[in-house]
């Protein structure tokens, strides 16, 4: 089966929209996406050996089966022993350098390399403008707005509280672990101190 080349969805980042090749279904003021359909730039490009030639102005030898000698835009002027393009069996074109380490590479990829194209996105945006083909607008959808998160329930003793501190944080203190039969060893290592809470003294600790 023939391999499928994928539909890639980039966004633009335009501010506004297209009013052009819409067909109704967008606005002019919608902020749009374009999907790429990358088989659809492969066979704009076509000949790959003529699109490096026209693009490059490279020396393209006589092919050989499936494969045509090309000279590599990476070292030209050159020869076209070292690079080539191949042709495969469900039509697409690869190039590969051996001399440049370069490949198999499609024509994407290609531009990337050769530093035509900042990263593979931006090369399929260059060729899907140039060709105007498989480019589909899509609606941006609005940002959705964030909910306020409703405030966390508090049981009793682990609300957030004014800490009780001096003489009287320290006999509340002192009270509860002579009640408790607690060492200030134990208080100090869990953090048991007092607190005001809603006009009332009370004892925070972890198991309250």
């Amino acid at each position: 089966m023939p391999y499928q080349w994928p539909t890639i969805p980039l966004s633009d980042g335009a501010p506004k929209g297209r009013s052009s090749h819409t067909q109704g279904r967008i606005s002019a003021h919608e902020p749009t996406s374009k999907s790429y359909d990358i088989a659809a730039i492969h066979r704009s490009v076509g000949h790959l050996p003529s699109f490096i030639q026209s693009e490059f102005g490279v020396l393209v030898g006589s092919p050989s089966g499936r494969n045509h000698p090309t000279e590599c835009p990476n070292h030209k002027p050159g020869h076209t022993s070292s690079a080539s393009c191949t042709e495969w069996s469900d039509g697409r074109w690869t190039f590969k350098c051996y001399r440049c380490n370069i490949g198999p590479v499609d024509v994407i990829d290609l531009l990337v390399v050769l530093r035509r194209s900042s990263d593979r996105g931006a090369a399929i945006r260059q060729l899907g403008d140039r060709y105007e083909v498989g480019v589909i607008d899509h609606p941006v959808p609005a940002p959705q707005r964030s909910r306020p998160r409703p405030e966390p329930y508090s049981p009793m003793g682990t609300e957030p509280g004014q800490r009780i501190g001096g003489a009287e944080g320290q006999r509340l203190l002192d009270e509860y672990l002579c009640e408790r039969k607690w060492s200030a060893e134990t208080a100090q290592a869990l953090d048991i101190h007092a607190i005001r809470t809603r006009g009332r003294a009370r004892i925070r600790h972890p198991f309250t």
